[in-house]
């Protein structure tokens, strides 16, 4: 994006905000596995199960701190709190599927706010600093790749559990963990069924 939006120019600056987001992004996976007590991800063992959840813990403080050098490093004042604000939405999300996994009535708009936290803010603000580090700040402009960014993080997700509740993903663990905030059963919570739901999920067909 920022090679587009840059005209084929100033690639090499967004080198830096892009291991940012990285990092942030897998600093993120293993506070995630260790909330979860998730001990495969995509048929590897998590450092979770590998390191115990004290090592991984200290691991993601360790990525974070160097995501935000990373950020500083970038000599973009929007970068840095772009993609601290995005950071602050990762816990926040964090916290909210805690709080809402102990909710029976769990809403399609409480499931949208969760993925909204846990993924689209983190596309969402890949996509603004990759905008900013060719200098595009016009705000109409950076309005709609947050659009766009939004949009893509939250079907991203919706598709990704979709895939999970029907075990589509031969590399994780078998089984569907009834647990997890999922919009497949949200939307099936009903009549059962199951089909309708996923149909309902993945939107009309074209």
């Amino acid at each position: 994006m920022a090679y587009a939006l840059g005209n084929g120019n100033g690639l090499e600056k967004a080198i830096l905000p892009a291991a940012s987001v990285e990092l942030i992004h897998t600093a993120s996976l293993l506070q995630d596995d260790i909330m979860d007590q998730q001990r495969i991800r995509r048929g590897m063992e998590t450092p979770y199960s590998i390191y115990g959840s004290h090592t991984a813990m200290l691991a993601s403080d360790l990525i974070i701190a160097k995501a935000v050098e990373f950020a500083i490093r970038s000599g973009d004042n929007d970068i840095v709190f772009e993609l601290l604000n995005s950071s602050v939405k990762l816990a926040i999300g964090q916290s909210l599927e805690s709080e809402l996994s102990c909710k029976y009535d769990t809403t399609i708009d409480d499931y949208l706010r969760l993925i909204y936290y846990k993924t689209a803010s983190l596309i969402e603000s890949s996509m603004i600093v990759g905008a900013y580090s060719v200098n595009v700040k016009d705000t109409e402009i950076v309005s709609r790749i947050r659009d766009v960014g939004r949009f893509v993080g939250t079907a991203f997700q919706v598709r990704d559990d979709i895939i999970d509740y029907l075990n589509m993903d031969s590399k994780n663990p078998p089984g569907t963990n009834y647990n997890e905030i999922n919009i497949v059963r949200i939307m099936s919570r009903y009549d059962g069924n199951v089909n309708d739901a996923i149909s309902k999920a993945r939107g009309p067909s074209q």
